[in-house]
């Protein structure tokens, strides 16, 4: 009974050593856990601050870009809160510097963050600081060629639908689930014509060219009679030739299929037909018609820029890919060929497109349309290959200006596959000695190991190169190279 009454008394007593012991340790507990909890919102506030920071900072260069001057603090300010959209009881941002300085713009912001808990223990309210470094570019005029793959590999699915490329609808009229290689091609294309015009705004600082090619390139039907091309004069039919066919009256029990072209699994649609009578069905013959498509000169000028007394051979009734359109400031007419772009049923050439995208950047015939650089003014040249498969054909210089596609199955195939790909790297290397920057983009999944690597080495250096598997990466790429050339990227 003695010994009971005792250890009642002793746990009394120690009970209240328990409780000074957990007041004690009740602090740092609430420390730990407070901090814990008001630094994981400080992080949350801080990566939205420097989102919208980065947000006002492009628009702040982009407005001094084009006026040579910076908007006003409270525009920018303004730009920052719509983009980091307080929460109830957050205060709102404020810019702390903003200025343009060895030709980087930056942007300062804050926000004072109130802490949710440690208050209680006597701490400050978070102060969450931000910076963004924007490149400005320097004073230069810019020429662009985009080279780019019309092929008929461009009509494959391109691996995303509308709403990734364009989820407000503002370029898309409407919405598909599957945007094919060429759709994609035209959008990351117009848009990058729209950054790069934007940019410039309005001061005639900047030029792009359009060389889309698959086994020739389109020069144009109006270059006829130029000192540099030979072309004869097309010539009317001459007879007919006639023979018996059942024309197609309606089609019936379709199906969706699918065809490989150059290694692209391409949709097509399969339809049953009902075929009217047999009927004799004529056609004229022996007409000569020159549509603008234009040969390979003999080696070594089929890889140079050079000698334009040689003459480049028109091909007679040769179908070809859109015509190319030469540097224009007009962003309308760059935007017109970039969506009449067209994928005939060709193979693909990439030396062709090369070597025109840097003719068109050259200061002599064929094309003389480009701006010399002074000691005052720079003038950057730039070409964005495009392609989306393997060299597919060879030129058969020097028995004809003509190029011929290549079949897997046949006895050369490796031979003039790979001569065709030694021809591809002679010709980047060509440009890029022309001082010409060089960006790169192989696009889709199915083009080879070793087509990738001679787009890779067609660029310029790693950086310059891209491996875009769909559209949206595709975009991606495009809007990189247009922040580079520009200028308008973080520098920090």
């Amino acid at each position: 009974m003695w010994f009971s009454s005792s250890l009642k008394r002793f746990r009394e007593d120690i009970s209240g050593n328990y409780a000074i012991i957990f007041a004690v340790s009740l602090v740092p507990l609430l420390a730990a856990v407070g901090t814990s909890v008001d630094y994981a919102g400080a992080m949350q506030t801080k990566t939205r601050l420097h989102d919208s920071n980065d947000a006002a900072a492009f628009f702040a260069a982009t407005s001094y870009r084009k006026k040579g001057t910076l908007p006003n603090q409270s525009e920018v300010l303004d730009f920052v809160a719509s983009n980091f959209a307080s929460a109830p009881g957050e205060p709102e941002p404020t810019i702390i510097e903003m200025k343009v300085d060895g030709g980087k713009l930056y942007l300062t912001s804050r926000v004072v963050r109130p802490l949710a808990i440690m208050q209680v223990l006597g701490q400050e309210d978070f102060v969450i600081n931000t910076q963004s470094v924007v490149n400005v570019g320097d004073d230069e005029d810019l020429e662009i060629a985009l080279v780019l793959d019309t092929t008929e590999s461009m009509r494959a699915d391109s691996g995303s639908s509308t709403t990734d490329l364009d989820p407000d609808g503002t370029h898309y009229l409407s919405y598909d689930n599957n945007v094919s290689r060429m759709s994609a091609l035209k959008f990351a294309a117009m848009r990058f014509t729209d950054t790069i015009f934007e940019n410039d705004g309005g001061q005639n600082r900047t030029r792009i060219a359009v060389v889309p090619f698959a086994n020739y390139v389109n020069v144009g039907t109006d270059k006829r009679g130029a000192s540099w091309l030979n072309v004869p004069n097309d010539t009317a039919a001459t007879g007919q030739t006639c023979h018996l066919e059942k024309k197609i009256i309606s089609t019936y029990d379709c199906e969706q299929t699918s065809y490989v072209r150059d290694g692209a699994t391409i949709p097509t649609t399969q339809c049953k037909h009902e075929y009217a009578p047999e009927e004799e069905v004529c056609y004229a013959t022996g007409e000569s018609v020159w549509r603008g498509c234009v040969g390979s000169r003999d080696e070594p000028l089929n890889l140079r820029d050079a000698s334009p007394s040689t003459q480049f051979q028109g091909l007679m009734n040769v179908w070809c890919t859109t015509p190319m359109k030469s540097l224009s400031s007009v962003k309308t007419e760059v935007l017109s060929t970039i969506s009449n772009l067209w994928d005939p049923y060709h193979s693909t050439y990439i030396p062709e497109g090369v070597m025109w995208g840097m003719r068109v950047l050259s200061s002599q015939a064929p094309f003389t349309e480009v701006k010399a650089s002074t000691q005052f003014k720079k003038v950057r040249k730039i070409m964005v290959l495009m392609t989306d498969g393997d060299n597919q054909a060879v030129a058969n210089i020097p028995d004809a200006p003509t190029h011929r596609g290549l079949n897997p199955s046949d006895s050369d195939y490796s031979e003039k596959r790979n001569k065709t790909d030694s021809w591809t790297l002679r010709a980047c290397t060509e440009a890029k000695n022309a001082d010409i920057e060089v960006f790169t983009i192989s696009f889709g999944t199915d083009i080879s190991t070793q087509a990738r690597s001679i787009v890779k080495s067609c660029a310029t250096d790693a950086k310059h190169y891209f491996d875009a598997k769909d559209a949206a990466a595709l975009n991606a790429a495009c809007a990189a190279i247009a922040a580079t050339v520009t200028g308008m990227f973080l520098a920090g």
